[in-house]
C-alpha cells in the first residue's frame, strides 16, 4: 500500500470542506455586483475566504464586479494629465485626497510621465553648480531621492557640454 501524503501533514488534509448550500450560492449572486469576494465571504455560514468564493464564482461563470479599492474618476485622471511635470505628486495626493503610490500607480496605467517639473530641474542645476549644495541636501529640500537629482544633474551637466561643445565649432 502506497501513501498518497505525508504522515506530518494528516489532520490538515483529512478535514472535510463544507458542502456549498443553496443559500450561499442565493447570497453569492445576490451581492456579486456591490460587495467584495471577502465581504460575501464573511455573511455565509460558516464563513468562508475571498478564494473560496472567487473559485465559486468562476466555477458557475459569475462576474465579480465589486472591488475592494476605489478608481480614479475621469476629472481626477485629468488633473494628473494636465499637472504631470508642472506640480510634484505629493501635491497632487494633497489636492485629490489619494496616496502618492496611487496616483503613481495611475499615472503609469495611463502612460502619463510624472517627473520634476522643468523649473524645478534648471533650480536643482543651479544649487548644484552655482552653490555647491550636495545632492542629498538638494534631495532633501525637493523630497526627491538622491538618484533622482544625480541623474538630473549629470544630465543637464550633459547637455550644457553638448552645447558649449557646439559654440566653439561654430565659432
Amino acid at each position: 500500500m502506497t501513501r498518497l501524503y505525508s504522515p506530518s501533514v494528516t489532520g490538515r488534509l483529512n478535514q472535510a470542506k463544507p458542502e456549498w448550500s443553496q443559500g450561499d450560492i442565493a447570497l453569492l449572486m445576490k451581492h456579486k455586483d456591490t460587495l467584495t469576494a471577502a465581504a460575501i465571504g464573511n455573511l455565509m455560514t460558516p464563513p468562508r475566504s475571498r478564494s473560496a468564493v472567487i473559485s465559486k464564482a468562476n466555477k458557475l461563470h459569475v462576474n465579480l464586479t465589486a472591488r475592494s479599492f476605489t478608481h480614479f474618476t475621469t476629472a481626477e485622471s485629468e488633473f494628473i494629465e494636465n499637472n504631470a511635470g508642472k506640480i510634484r505628486v505629493k501635491e497632487m495626493a494633497e489636492k485629490l485626497g489619494k496616496p502618492e503610490c496611487a496616483i503613481r500607480k495611475h499615472a503609469n496605467y495611463k502612460g502619463i510621465k510624472l517627473r520634476i517639473p522643468n523649473d524645478d530641474i534648471y533650480l536643482v542645476h543651479q544649487l548644484r553648480t552655482n552653490y555647491g549644495l550636495s545632492y542629498s541636501e538638494i534631495a532633501k529640500k525637493f523630497e526627491v531621492s538622491t538618484g533622482t537629482i544625480f541623474y538630473w544633474c549629470r544630465k543637464l551637466q550633459e547637455d550644457q557640454s553638448i552645447t558649449d561643445q557646439t559654440n566653439e565649432v561654430t565659432k
